[in-house]
């Protein structure tokens, strides 16, 4: 953490769909000396994107949707809005 100029890590080990270890390292605040803890809030970054794309693919296999289906008719809570001409014309896919 020292040599990479990370002031914290937290890493949570998952099995069978559930937490079963939790730790964390270092500080979420240094200027207030706040140590981080297994609660703290990290941004995810690029990370998010693999995951994002795993849990896509995990619910095709599953066959909760599939890669060519229109967005707007997995979406629950909030719709892709069709601003452009383009998507006028063509779906967004989560394979797209």
């Amino acid at each position: 953490m020292k040599d990479l100029t990370t002031p914290a890590v937290s890493i949570a080990v998952v099995r069978d769909y559930r937490i079963v270890l939790t730790r964390a390292w270092g500080m979420a605040d240094v200027e207030a000396g706040l140590e981080a803890g297994t609660d703290t809030l990290f941004q995810a970054a690029s990370i998010s994107k693999p995951v994002a794309a795993m849990a896509v693919l995990r619910a095709v296999q599953d066959g909760v949707f599939g890669l060519d289906d229109d967005i707007n008719t997995i979406l629950k809570s909030w719709k892709l809005i069709q601003q452009s001409q383009h998507l006028e014309k063509t779906k967004v896919t989560p394979g797209s």
